[in-house]
């Protein structure tokens, strides 16, 4: 049956043009949670969006409050480990909202006189932002069905969802966006992501979701106004049986929770009790007459550069020049104001090398000097998101001093570029941090030129990866079996806690695929806990492992193979 709490009058008839998308929301009420506003000033700032109906649900009955234990914990955490602001604070909906017509919608799960009213609006696509059990019939009332997330529980009851990541321990968390058009055979997902998992806080992980679903939502939204089609692989691999909503947990099953988080808690106070005497730094190696395979980073023969105790060495590239070895890598001083610089070290016939010796240095952090040739000139491609920049610099005296030859882009913070020559194209993969706070390991990005020096042009199907298990480059792309293999930086757990092995199965203008391979660990080697580098180039292997050394001291441990 149909409300009378507003009129589209002249704003429904500005936003509802022919080509306008016609878009119908569900919501509890017209005071909504803050963690929605995003879409809502979305949609409210599209030309290409129309609002003419918006379906009002009223509150769901109150389910189970859980149990005492489970009371106290989600109280607790929400007031001293939440996100600020809250994303579950009511606020007032947008006047847009207010002024699109309001039908009103029975308790459910029935639509009653309601789908007539709904049938009738002629919509093209149901946006429910509603919690609980989903109507029935709601997804054939539109041309595109109906979008939800498939937990139907994003709100402060959703604790109990995101409290199933960190009681199962799972490094990553899974948002995802679901379209259902009333074909059982047709619900999928439109788009997935992992996030890290904050193990010591249910609240900031449904937080952390709730911003990545609405980040789902309005890319989605997006292409699907402006005409385009939403990439199948933004949604590959979703399982429904895996994105159930959870009860909240009984007295016993948060005396486990609670016992384990116990366990980590002091852990962390042991470890760093025992770090005072320790500091966790990176350092490098080197090897020659690597496997065939460039993917086969076992660590026999492998040597270490001597790391002093005031810095760390990371992201190492080697190369050859005028039949001499070089390794570059970042040059991180522990009191240099947070900025990092690129040094070299030339390796001799015997392994040995020489004192390291600054390359590059800027007013802003470098590292990831990623070295690639181009019409037999030699060019390194340094990380410098720190001035929002992707550059290119060539050497005006090989090794150590280089200039600037171009600015490939502007205005963009992106993360350990990598580039890639195939099929007479140049491929740039790249991490950009995502709009809803997340950070720099999330999400891969592709662009591509016909030259490295010409127009760079974004990959239509960006991002094409949204998962911090494999989304950050880790070195150079090598070939495996006929297919390119990309290596990926693994961060859910930690920083560069491994490295994963992706396959690119399609790499076109148009479209991109990969299959993940396999994992990478540091505990392959003595001493090591975290590798997130892995690099060749002119028959030389290289790759950074981060290790506990005595505070004071610098690093002259080998690299050596784990003994079983």
């Amino acid at each position: 049956m149909d409300g009378a709490t507003g009129q589209a009058g002249e704003a429904d008839e500005r936003r509802s043009g022919e080509q306008s998308l016609r878009l119908g929301i569900v919501l509890h009420s017209l005071e909504v949670e803050r963690w929605v506003l995003p879409i809502l000033a979305w949609i409210e700032s599209s030309d290409a969006v129309a609002v003419p109906v918006v379906a009002l649900a009223g509150e769901p009955r109150a389910g189970s409050r859980g149990s005492l234990l489970y009371r106290f914990y989600r109280d607790f955490d929400r007031t001293r480990m939440g996100a600020k602001p809250d994303p579950f604070v009511r606020v007032e909906a947008p006047v847009f909202l207010r002024e699109a017509r309001s039908i009103a919608l029975p308790p459910g799960p029935s639509l009653g006189d309601a789908e007539a009213a709904l049938a009738d609006a002629g919509l093209d696509l149901i946006l429910d932002l509603t919690r609980g059990t989903p109507y029935t019939g709601l997804e054939v009332l539109s041309r595109l069905g109906v979008w939800r997330h498939p937990r139907h529980a994003l709100s402060r009851e959703s604790d109990a969802s995101e409290l199933r990541e960190i009681r199962d321990e799972q490094r990553a968390t899974e948002t995802v966006l679901v379209a259902e058009c009333g074909d059982p055979d047709q619900p999928g997902a439109l788009a997935r992501s992992f996030t890290s998992t904050r193990m010591g806080s249910a609240h900031r992980n449904a937080s952390i979701a709730a911003a990545r679903f609405a980040l789902l939502v309005v890319r989605c939204l997006e292409r699907v106004s402006n005409g385009k089609t939403i990439p199948r692989s933004w949604g590959e691999g979703w399982a429904a049986s895996e994105s159930v909503a959870s009860a909240p947990p009984s007295n016993l099953a948060m005396l486990g929770y609670l016992f384990r988080l116990a366990s980590r808690l002091a852990s962390r106070i042991i470890d760093a009790r025992r770090s005072e005497d320790t500091v966790r730094s990176w350092v490098v190696g080197w090897r020659r007459a690597p496997p065939p395979d460039p993917g086969d980073f076992s660590p026999a023969g492998f040597h270490v550069l001597d790391t002093p105790p005031s810095r760390f060495f990371a992201d190492p590239f080697p190369v050859e020049v005028d039949g001499r070895s070089y390794l570059f890598f970042e040059d991180y001083a522990y009191r240099r104001d947070d900025r990092a610089q690129i040094a070299w070290v030339e390796i001799g016939p015997d392994g040995t090398p020489t004192e390291p010796r600054p390359a590059l240095a800027c007013p802003y952090h470098l590292s990831y000097p990623f070295l690639f040739r181009h019409t037999g000139q030699l060019f390194m491609l340094p990380e410098t998101a720190g001035n929002r920049t992707i550059e290119v610099w060539r050497p005006t005296s090989f090794p150590d001093r280089w200039e600037r030859e171009k600015v490939l882009m502007d205005d963009v913070a992106a993360f350990d570029s990598t580039l890639l020559e195939s099929d007479g194209r140049w491929w740039l993969f790249c991490t950009i941090a995502p709009a809803d706070g997340g950070g720099p390991n999330d999400e891969l990005h592709l662009f591509h030129a016909e030259d490295p020096f010409g127009e760079w042009t974004p990959h239509p199907m960006n991002p094409l990866v949204s998962d911090v298990r494999r989304a950050r480059p880790a070195g150079n792309l090598f070939r495996r079996d006929g297919h390119w293999v990309r290596p990926a930086q693994d961060c859910a757990e930690v920083y560069g806690h491994a490295v994963c092995l992706n396959r690119i199965d399609v790499l076109s203008v148009d479209d991109y695929r990969e299959t993940p391979l396999e994992t990478l660990e540091a505990s392959a080697w003595q001493a090591a806990t975290r590798i997130h580098t892995l690099s060749h180039m002119d028959g030389l292997q290289a790759v950074d492992l981060s290790v506990l050394r005595p505070r004071g001291r610098g690093w002259e441990g080998p690299l050596v193979p784990r003994l079983s």
